[in-house]
């Protein structure tokens, strides 16, 4: 038990990570297995970054949507946190699901130069693999932007655990914030991996 609870293993692991000395390696019967492997993207980078004049820009993912309002660190944090990415020199990109648009444009119309992407997950997935970071709630969005390696910016308001719930990516490229943070901390972060 000692093992599956060590740091830097995620909590999710330990049911599997307790029986693995049982299994000598051999573990097929069991899809879960880490690293995890992010969803695939569903068009070439040109096709999805070209329309939204993206192509040859470094740029920041921003999902500033969750599940429900309780997960979800504020409106204002998020185009704060943006406006220090956009003074930085990154364009922003605020993205969500559709119902999430009113949002979604909130946070754009506060940081110069940003754009919103409401496409498919396939093409949001093309998005979140040529950027340069990803800053999200505990949402799908900072869950596949750390698998897929990149920066990541997790805020968590509470409503969720980071011990059961944080993305999972390479060591030092994920860190969890909560719900008091400093937009200009989590800009910080995002820059630091340029």
């Amino acid at each position: 038990m000692a093992d599956a609870e060590r740091d830097g293993r995620h909590l999710s692991e330990r049911p599997f990570r307790v029986i693995e000395p049982l299994l000598n390696g051999w573990a097929e019967p069991f899809a879960y297995r880490l690293p995890l492997r992010p969803p695939r993207a569903a068009a070439p980078p040109d096709q999805v970054l070209a329309p939204l004049g993206l192509s040859g820009k470094r740029y920041v993912v921003v999902a500033p949507g969750a599940g429900w309002p309780e997960k979800e660190w504020g409106a204002a944090s998020f185009a704060a946190a943006g406006q220090c990415l956009a003074q930085a020199g990154l364009a922003v990109v605020v993205t969500g699901a559709p119902r999430q648009q009113a949002l979604c444009r909130e946070v754009a119309e506060a940081v110069p130069g940003a754009i919103v992407s409401l496409d498919p997950i396939g093409s949001t997935v093309t998005l979140l693999e040529a950027s340069q970071g990803v800053l999200a709630n505990d949402s799908a969005i900072a869950h596949i932007g750390a698998a897929l390696g990149r920066r990541t910016a997790a805020v968590f308001t509470g409503a969720t655990d980071p011990r059961l719930y944080a993305p999972l990516g390479p060591a030092g490229a994920v860190r969890v914030f909560g719900v008091d943070a400093q937009p200009a901390a989590i800009a910080e972060f995002l820059l630091s991996g340029r």
